[in-house]
């Protein structure tokens, strides 16, 4: 899990703020679950890391992509219950199209701020 960590911030570190698309304003970012969608490239994870760099306490905070070889051998259901454990409050996940069942594993996270995308 600590790799998954070691990602997220080198993302969160990398990412430029200068610029936010139109759509960034319009997001209501308190919502307890919000859906991206569009296709590839045209800057749906910049926007999340974006508002998690300039909003959120990056400890409270964690980026995965439901592609990543982690969840090869561990369930989003597991990693989310660890992040939670640790005091995490804002679960992002992308690409969550890649897990079985996703719509399933949604409705069992209801208790987290979960922002996913699709393409």
């Amino acid at each position: 899990m600590e790799k998954l960590f070691e990602y997220y911030r080198k993302l969160v570190r990398e990412t430029d703020i200068e610029f936010h698309r139109y759509i960034y304003s319009k997001i209501n970012w308190n919502s307890r679950m919000i859906g991206l969608t569009g296709p590839r490239g045209v800057g749906k994870t910049t926007l999340v890391l974006q508002h998690i760099k300039e909003k959120l306490n990056l400890n409270e905070a964690l980026y995965v992509t439901a592609e990543d070889f982690y969840f090869a051998s561990y369930r989003l259901l597991d990693l989310a219950d660890a992040f939670v454990k640790m005091g995490g409050k804002y679960l992002f996940i992308d690409e969550i199209h890649y897990q079985n069942f996703y719509e399933f594993l949604i409705k069992s996270l209801n208790y987290l701020v979960i922002i996913y995308f699709m393409t």
